[in-house]
């Protein structure tokens, strides 16, 4: 991230595919310039601990 910011998702097996394929192709010079992450309601702060 630009602003120094470390975030940590949860995601399933398929989308960490979907990311990484994404990553590959923007590596690439090929693909969308963002990648959205579902939340599904689980990744919601603040949190008080891990």
């Amino acid at each position: 991230m630009d602003n120094g910011l470390d975030k940590e998702f949860d995601l399933s097996k398929k989308e960490l595919n979907a990311f990484i394929a994404w990553y590959d192709a923007k590596d690439a010079g090929r693909g969308a310039s963002f990648f959205a992450i579902d939340k599904h309601n689980n990744n919601k702060g603040p949190f008080s601990n891990r």
